[in-house]
């Protein structure tokens, strides 16, 4: 199995893997965001589609929530989900 592009304390082989710790908001807490100091931020697979304000992915399953106004963000991109067959016939 190969693992890349994550965040593993105490290190781990592979591309784009960083020995860091991710500087969630509040673990203890079962908060996982990232705090804005975060290494995990910007620091996804640069091959991954950019996010929602046009910069690099942030690893983990919570991206940061970047600071400002909601309506200065850039429209995220539209995508289409088939379902096959479809349960809402």
């Amino acid at each position: 199995m190969a693992v890349n592009y994550s965040i593993v304390m105490g290190g781990y082989p592979g591309e784009g893997n960083l020995n860091a710790d991710p500087l969630f908001v509040d673990a203890a807490n079962g908060d996982y965001r990232l705090s804005a100091e975060s290494p995990a931020i910007s620091a996804a697979d640069p091959s991954s589609p950019l996010d929602e304000y046009g910069t690099p992915a942030d690893m983990g399953a919570i991206p940061y929530d970047r600071p400002g106004d909601p309506a200065d963000r850039p429209a995220p991109a539209s995508s289409v989900l088939e379902a096959y067959p479809n349960p809402f016939n």
